[in-house]
């Protein structure tokens, strides 16, 4: 979140504000987002869970909460959220209750409740009810084979135009299907978009890594480092309502590790970097600015009224060092009696801060996302050649009847090959090689094959690649060969240079990457009117160059532009609307 979009930095601002108006919680500061009583209240009051923290995201009685103001004020039975509603409805009995009467008629919905539920559930499918418990799951089954294969039906029903959302809503497997988010996107936007069906998959693929990612996030600003997590674990001990990584107006986006509203205080929990340096290494600090930016967080946070700014040493991050830092600081004296801290609990408290948060609705996303994955790729794989697009099995026979390169390469195959440099040799993106083999019946491996036969390319050295290789991957050979894997990508890529020869690299790090020879380049610098001349559209520049092969190209579209007419025959139709040709 944009910092100079927050506005309201306390509690106390932060309820009066969504009191008045729920979407006020987008200008709540981070830490008052994972408040309960403030999420709570500006939902009740027209705000979204989306605004919260992924933390109460996934709080049962929250998105409850929230459904069941949805359906109060604004029901669409065609705009919910499928996992988000079966999630809701298994933890809270009264919204099912009104879910059993709005959805009466949804299959999936039904059958869900009625294996959660049991006889507990009157489902309002009266068949159902007299089904056992193994009959249900075949038929759940069967529901979403159907669900899927109605998503796909709109691929294989290319010339009969999208369909509009009045039509998906008479037609009862559409109107179910649509349910699903990703999948009404691949529904609604197939034609805009011009992609295949694989494009779903894509779409559901990428929001599995965006949830991940997220529970990822959350669970490393869950813990912290571990004198952090100590410091956390004593207030908590003791009862005191604080604050961490807080941000204030006037402190230039800079964070304060805690802050305790009501004794008017900041605690800063200070490392080893600041009092012996050592960030420099990996890009950050030396010791002599990270004591200048101490200075100027210290004097800023005086000169606005903070009355108790208590640094602790936390050198090491041994639990004992900590305990006699604490105990030895007087200035955490003054404020807090220490006697009062119950050390095992502080220890207790410091293994729970470990455990990730659960994240059930998450959870049950990333799982029905891939239910519905391996069944689209089962009914993509059975019914490849009916959902493939008619412009795609025309753009096929077009490149196929092209006149080949001085390499022998078609257009296709050259227009792959600039964008080889950019996949990782090993791992192919999955829905590029299914689109290739849609367009062009074979695997995309087998032409990479051919361009390293040729010599067009050729393995890179994985040391200038390392920007490209994912960060797990280099932790873990980092981690195989028993050296240090905290830190940012940047840090990470820094210490595998400096511990790793570039002979080692090669042999350790499991990715590889694809780059042009220099016929390869030479190739691409022979065949550039495929990148250039972008006034013209891609096919038209094809022809023109496949009707003229004895003249210079660079001449030819020169000539183009002066004199359009004379290509009109090779031209696409958008290109003779733009040259003004009717």
């Amino acid at each position: 979140m944009n910092l100079n979009q927050v506005k309201y930095y306390t509690k106390e601002d932060a309820l009066a504000a969504v009191r008045k108006n729920g979407t006020l919680l987008e200008s709540v500061s981070a830490q008052l987002k994972d408040d309960y009583e403030i999420v709570k209240t500006a939902i009740e009051n027209g705000g979204t869970l989306y605004s919260a923290s992924h933390r109460l995201r996934n709080d049962a009685s929250l998105v409850a909460l929230e459904l069941k103001r949805q359906i109060t004020n604004y029901f669409d039975p065609h705009c919910c959220d499928f996992v988000e509603t079966v999630f809701a409805a298994k933890n809270d009995r009264d919204l099912l209750n009104l879910y059993r009467k709005k959805y009466a008629d949804w299959e999936e919905f039904n059958l869900e409740m009625k294996l959660f539920y049991g006889d507990d559930y009157d489902c309002p499918i009266s068949a159902y009810n007299e089904l056992s418990r193994d009959t249900l799951e075949e038929a759940l089954v069967s529901c979403r084979k159907h669900l899927v294969e109605s998503c796909l039906e709109v691929y294989k029903k290319t010339r009969k135009g999208p369909y509009s959302h009045e039509s998906i809503k008479r037609n009862k497997k559409l109107s179910q299907t649509i349910r699903h988010r990703t999948l009404r996107w691949g529904i609604t936007s197939w034609e805009k978009v011009e992609k295949p069906a694989t494009y779903i998959v894509d779409m559901l693929e990428t929001e599995n890594n965006r949830i991940k990612k997220w529970i990822s996030e959350t669970a490393d600003k869950t813990g912290g480092s571990y004198p952090e997590r100590f410091m956390n674990a004593v207030l908590e001990s003791m009862h005191i309502e604080f604050y961490r990584e807080q941000v204030f107006p006037w402190s230039k986006g800079k964070r304060y590790d805690f802050y305790i509203p009501g004794m008017n205080a900041i605690i800063e929990v200070h490392g080893a970097q600041h009092y012996e340096g050592g960030f420099e290494y990996f890009g950050g600090h030396n010791l002599e600015q990270e004591r200048e930016n101490d200075s100027q967080k210290e004097q800023a946070a005086k000169k606005n009224g903070i009355l108790n700014y208590i640094v602790v040493n936390a050198m090491s991050s041994a639990f004992a060092y900590l305990k006699n830092s604490l105990c030895s600081n007087a200035d955490f004296g003054k404020l807090f009696n220490l006697h009062t801290i119950d050390w095992k609990n502080v220890e207790s408290l410091m293994d729970e801060m470990q455990r990730p948060l659960p994240m059930p609705l998450y959870e049950a996303k990333i799982e029905y996302n891939e239910l519905l994955i391996k069944l689209l790729k089962e009914d993509i794989r059975t019914h490849s050649r009916a959902m493939a697009f008619t412009k795609e099995t025309s753009l096929m026979k077009f490149f196929r009847n092209c006149t080949p390169s001085y390499n022998g390469l078609l257009p296709h195959e050259i227009l792959l090959l600039e964008k080889i440099s950019t996949f990782q040799g090993n791992q192919i993106p999955e829905h590029i090689a299914n689109k290739w083999k849609t367009y062009f019946q074979e695997e995309m491996s087998t032409q990479i094959e051919r361009f390293e036969a040729h010599g067009l390319v050729c393995f890179a050295d994985v040391s200038k690649k390392l920007d490209k290789v994912n960060v797990p991957i280099l932790k873990k050979v980092l981690s195989d060969l028993g050296f240090e894997t905290k830190g940012k990508k940047e840090e990470i890529i820094l210490r595998t240079q400096e511990c790793l020869s570039v002979a080692e690299m090669n042999a350790l790090i499991p990715v590889k990457f694809y780059e042009l020879t220099e016929k390869g380049k030479q190739e691409l610098a022979d065949n550039d009117y495929l990148f250039n001349f972008h006034g013209i559209t891609l096919k038209s520049r094809i022809r023109i160059v496949n009707a003229y092969p004895n003249v210079d190209y660079k001449y030819l579209f020169e000539d183009v532009y002066k004199h359009p007419r004379r290509y009109a025959q090779h031209l696409e139709k958008e290109d003779k609307l733009s040259f003004g040709i009717k």
